[in-house]
């Protein structure tokens, strides 16, 4: 585990961190959160990473606004011809900024959030462009939030292959999860997760299924 950082009393953006909250798990890692005041008044508890990298700058009180100014410049609205790709976006911000969205248990509510940038539908168009048919919005890495540097379009294979409980594996300096590794190798992915249950160490099954299927 990291350095511990005291974020009591810092300042980031809109918010002001009032004190240390509960520890969630990411990827079977503690991960501490922290209860922050927005400037507006409202309470929003997010990671310390999310605060000190800019994914969090605010409790999400600038959407409001947004939403009533996108559809007067960018024709995107949920009527238009091209609604899918603001509703990716308008979903994107629900599940990561309103406590009665379904979703956001496991969205917002463990700090996963949408940087300051994509608050505003034109930017997220410019860097995301256009939705294309069939693919979805997918975080590359699952512990960190919505931004360029962290999102692309993906199948719904690609989806599945890059869920929070992967297992990832670096083979060859190249980093995938397990069951793509298995998938790509023509390995069995059962035996291979009783492997990693029973201790192996995860980066070394894919070669040792492969020599096991050349004796």
């Amino acid at each position: 585990m990291g350095k511990f950082i005291n974020e009591v009393g810092n300042t980031y953006g809109r918010l002001t961190v009032l004190e240390q909250g509960p520890s969630v798990k990411y990827s079977n890692k503690p991960v501490v959160m922290w209860v922050c005041k927005c400037v507006c008044g409202s309470i929003r508890v997010t990671s310390g990473g999310s605060l000190r990298y800019g994914s969090t700058r605010s409790c999400g009180c600038l959407s409001a606004d947004t939403a009533v100014r996108v559809h007067t410049k960018h024709g995107h609205s949920r009527r238009s011809n091209s609604s899918k790709t603001y509703r990716t976006w308008e979903s994107m911000l629900s599940r990561c900024t309103c406590k009665t969205d379904p979703r956001y248990t496991t969205y917002g509510g463990i700090g996963i959030d949408v940087c300051d940038k994509w608050r505003k539908f034109e930017n997220f168009l410019e860097d995301m462009g256009e939705k294309p048919e069939g693919l979805t919005l997918d975080r590359v890495d699952n512990n960190l939030g919505y931004s360029k540097e962290n999102c692309r379009w993906a199948t719904t294979m690609e989806q599945v292959l890059n869920r929070r409980c992967s297992i990832w594996v670096v083979r060859g300096g190249v980093r995938k999860v397990l069951k793509h590794w298995c998938l790509e190798l023509s390995l069995n992915y059962s035996k291979a997760l009783r492997m990693v249950k029973e201790g192996t160490d995860p980066n070394e099954v894919p070669s040792k299924l492969l020599a096991s299927k050349l004796k």
